[in-house]
C-alpha cells in the first residue's frame, strides 16, 4: 500500500504545480469557479490523506477501499488539470492577435458600476421574494437561483475594483452582503461567508490581473484566518442551532452569539490533528466514496457491476420542470441515492443532509476509467464556459443564462442530471430578467447594447467606446 500511495501522494504534487503553472501562463484566475470546482473535487476525496501524509499523521485509518478510491483520484486530479490546460489554450486564430490578452480579448468588459448595482438588486429582491414563492414549484427554484446575484454582484465588485481601482461599489456590495448573510446564519446555523464565497474572491483578489509567486502566497495568508475562523465558527454555532437565541431579537441574538463566538476564538488552539479532524468532518468524503468502492465488490470479489449512465438516465426527467409536469416522479434524495451505491442506512428520523462529490456518481457508472473520463470533461465545460463569460461581449441575455450555468460549478456538482435541471432553471430565469431589461429598460445596461452593435458591425473597440 505504501508504494501505491506514494506514487498518488507525488501524483497530487504534480497536479497542484499543473495548475499553478496554467495560472502562470494565463495570468489570470479568471472568475475563480474553475479552481474552486477544482478544489472541492480534488478535496473530497484526497484532502484527509494528503494533509495526513505531509504533516507525517498515521495512516491507520486508510483501508483498502481508500486506497482503491486515492489511486483512481490522483489520475483524477490529471483528468481535470489537463482539462483546464486545453480548455484554456488559446485557438489558432486567436493566437495571431498579439495586442490581446493571450489570445483572449480584454476580460470582463461587461462588468461595470452599473452591473454590479443591477446584480446586487436582482439578488436582494429575489432574496426578499423568496420567503413568498418558495413553495410554488419551478417558480421557486427560480427565485432561489436568483438570489444567488447577490453573492454575483459581490464577485463582481471585486473585479471591478481589480480592474479599475473603483472602491464604492465594493464597499455598498459589502454592505448589502455581510448584513444578510449574517442574518441567515443566526437563522440557520450556517457558516455566513461560505467556501464558494470566500474562494473566488481571494482567487479574484489576488490572481485577477497578474499571477506571481507573490500570489499564491497572499492566498495562504487569506487560508490561516479562515481556518481559525471555520474553528470557532463550529464552536459557536450549537448556540443558534439549540434554539437557545431564538426568543431574542435579531440585535440580541447578534450580540449573544459574537460573544460566544470572539471567547472561542481568542481560546482556540489547532494543531495538525485538529485540522484533520476538520477536513474529516468538512470537507473529506473518501469514507464514504471508500464504502462505495466497497459495495461494488461482493463477499466473493465478483463484481456486482457498474450503472453504465444508469443515474443519469434515471434522473433526466428532473430537467423537465414541475410547473409542466406536476406529477413529475420525484428523483431520489442523496440520502437515498448514496444509501444505494454504498449499502448503508439510516434511522428514518434523520434528516441530515448527505453531500456527495462528482466522482461518487461517476464511479457508479463505469468505476475510475468513468471518474477520470467523467471530470475530464466536467472541467473542460466549466472551464470552456467561465473563459467565455470572462470574455464576453455578447448581448445581457446570452451572458447572464451563461453565468447562471457557471454558477452551477461554483455550487457544486453532485447528482449531474439535478444539478443540471437546476442550472437550466436558473438559466432560464436569468434570460426572462435579461429579457426584459432589454426590451423595457434598454437605457440601464447601454454598455450591452454598445458591444452588441459592435460585435454585428465587426467594429474595434475603440469605434463605439
Amino acid at each position: 500500500m505504501a508504494g501505491s500511495l506514494g506514487f498518488t501522494f507525488l501524483q497530487c504534487w504534480v497536479g497542484a504545480v499543473a495548475l499553478i503553472a496554467l495560472l502562470l501562463w494565463r495570468q489570470t484566475a479568471y472568475m475563480g469557479i474553475t479552481c474552486l470546482f477544482a478544489f472541492a473535487v480534488s478535496s473530497a476525496s484526497l484532502s484527509a490523506f494528503f494533509f495526513g501524509r505531509l504533516c507525517g499523521l498515521s495512516e491507520a485509518w486508510i483501508t483498502p477501499f481508500h486506497e482503491q478510491v486515492f489511486i483512481y483520484s490522483g489520475w483524477m486530479c490529471w483528468a481535470m488539470v489537463a482539462a483546464m490546460w486545453l480548455a484554456w489554450w488559446p485557438s489558432k486564430r486567436k493566437k495571431t492577435r498579439a495586442k490581446e490578452r493571450l489570445g483572449d480579448g480584454p476580460m470582463f468588459p461587461w462588468i461595470t458600476r452599473q452591473f454590479v448595482f443591477f446584480a446586487l438588486g436582482l439578488g436582494t429582491v429575489s432574496t426578499i421574494a423568496l420567503p413568498f414563492v418558495s413553495g410554488v414549484p419551478t417558480v421557486g427554484t427560480a427565485m432561489t437561483l436568483l438570489a444567488s446575484w447577490l453573492k454575483i454582484g459581490l464577485i463582481a465588485a471585486v473585479i471591478l475594483f481589480k480592474k479599475s481601482g473603483k472602491l464604492q461599489p465594493l464597499l455598498i456590495a459589502i454592505a448589502m452582503y455581510v448584513p444578510a448573510a449574517f442574518i441567515y446564519a443566526l437563522r440557520s446555523g450556517y457558516a455566513p461567508l461560505s467556501l464558494d464565497a470566500i474562494i473566488p474572491i481571494a482567487l479574484v483578489a489576488t490572481c485577477l490581473n497578474r499571477v506571481t509567486l507573490l500570489s499564491f502566497a497572499k492566498l495562504f495568508v487569506w487560508m490561516v484566518p479562515c481556518v481559525y475562523l471555520m474553528f470557532s465558527w463550529l464552536a459557536s454555532r450549537n448556540v443558534i442551532r439549540s434554539g437557545e437565541l431564538e426568543q431574542y431579537s435579531m440585535q440580541e441574538r447578534a450580540r449573544r452569539f459574537a460573544d460566544v463566538f470572539v471567547n472561542n476564538l481568542i481560546g482556540l488552539e489547532v494543531s495538525r490533528y485538529d485540522i484533520q479532524y476538520l477536513l474529516f468532518e468538512r470537507i473529506d468524503m473518501s469514507d464514504i466514496l471508500a464504502q462505495e468502492a466497497g459495495f461494488e465488490t461482493s463477499a466473493s470479489g465478483e463484481d456486482e457491476g457498474y450503472e453504465y449512465g444508469g443515474t443519469l438516465v434515471d434522473g433526466l426527467y428532473s430537467i423537465v420542470p414541475r410547473a409542466l409536469w406536476a406529477d413529475k416522479p420525484t428523483v431520489a434524495g442523496y440520502a437515498t441515492f448514496v444509501s444505494k451505491f454504498t449499502g448503508t442506512s439510516r434511522d428514518a428520523a434523520d434528516d441530515t443532509s448527505i453531500g456527495v462529490p462528482a466522482q461518487f456518481e461517476l464511479y457508479a457508472n463505469g468505476g475510475p476509467v468513468a471518474v477520470c473520463i467523467g471530470i475530464f470533461a466536467l472541467f473542460w465545460l466549466c472551464a470552456r464556459l467561465e473563459r467565455f463569460v470572462a470574455n464576453c461581449d455578447r448581448s445581457l441575455h446570452i451572458l447572464m443564462p451563461s453565468v447562471m450555468l457557471l454558477m452551477a460549478f461554483n455550487n457544486g456538482v453532485e447528482q449531474i442530471m439535478l444539478t443540471l435541471a437546476t442550472a437550466l432553471a436558473g438559466a432560464l430565469a436569468a434570460y426572462f430578467v435579461a429579457k426584459v431589461i432589454e426590451v423595457f429598460f434598454p437605457q440601464f445596461l447601454p454598455e450591452f447594447r454598445i458591444a452588441d452593435m459592435r460585435r454585428r458591425l465587426k467594429l474595434p473597440a475603440a469605434a463605439t467606446a
